[in-house]
């Protein structure tokens, strides 16, 4: 009996810094049959022209490159979303997308429900109706410890810091449910991001001054490695 041929199906995940026409035709010579790009570290021009470039490359013949682009593709999908408290409806059918790569600014008067919004997004308030869909994945009625998980970070109003730790117990505790592992390389990029808080690496936080406590608050997010950073009024003293 002769053995049977399993065809391996060969997925080659591409970087900015993989993103050239000899990578690509080792790839493609090596029997890779899909290709997944990646844009998380690169800026919008900078994949653009590689993928351009790519195109016009003589030898560098694939399905994926024919395709049409979306680069900034829909990370966060809020669909029909409604919520609040008790009997009292705030959110009424609420739809927003946030892109891959992008700033979005939500605006809007004291008791609007921008909070609601972000509370009920991250698992906090309970969804009443609609969907939230985060990096392809469905996180309507998810517990916001599997929202945490998903990348999708959100820093309080108010800071919310422990302040009888030190900054760099707080600081470690943004980690512990997710990037645990790269803890001390994020430690080093939250105090590059905030210097002041390396000066005052062994102080109490609740000794700082709003601002410094604000640092504090959007650092201990940015522990978790996250894909989408909330943040609820950060300008707030």
């Amino acid at each position: 009996m002769q053995p049977r041929i399993r065809r391996t199906k060969i997925v080659a995940t591409i970087g900015p810094a993989t993103l050239d026409p000899q990578v690509l035709r080792r790839l493609i010579q090596a029997g890779a049959t899909t290709l997944r790009l990646n844009f998380s570290h690169a800026t919008y021009e900078e994949a653009t022209l590689r993928i351009t470039n790519l195109r016009k490359a003589q030898g560098v013949h694939h399905s994926a490159l024919n395709a049409p682009f979306n680069l900034r593709a829909v990370l966060l999908d809020i669909q029909g979303l409604r919520s609040g408290y008790g009997r009292v409806e705030v959110l009424r059918g609420v739809d927003l997308q946030v892109r891959a790569g992008e700033i979005v600014a939500l605006l809007g008067s004291n008791g609007a429900g921008k909070s609601t919004l972000n509370h009920t997004v991250s698992g906090l308030v309970p969804a009443w109706g609609g969907r939230v869909v985060f990096d392809g994945a469905d996180l309507t009625g998810a517990h916001y410890r599997d929202v945490v998980r998903a990348g999708l970070i959100q820093v309080p109003e108010g800071r919310r810091i422990f302040p009888n730790l030190s900054v760099l117990e707080n600081l470690e505790l943004g980690a512990f449910a997710r990037a645990r592992q790269r803890r001390a390389a994020n430690l080093e990029r939250v105090f590059t991001t905030f210097p002041r808080l390396k000066e005052r690496i062994a102080q109490k936080a609740g000794t700082m001054s709003g601002g410094e406590q604000q640092m504090l608050a959007i650092g201990r997010g940015m522990m978790a490695e996250p894909r989408l950073l909330i943040l609820d009024e950060p300008s707030l003293g």
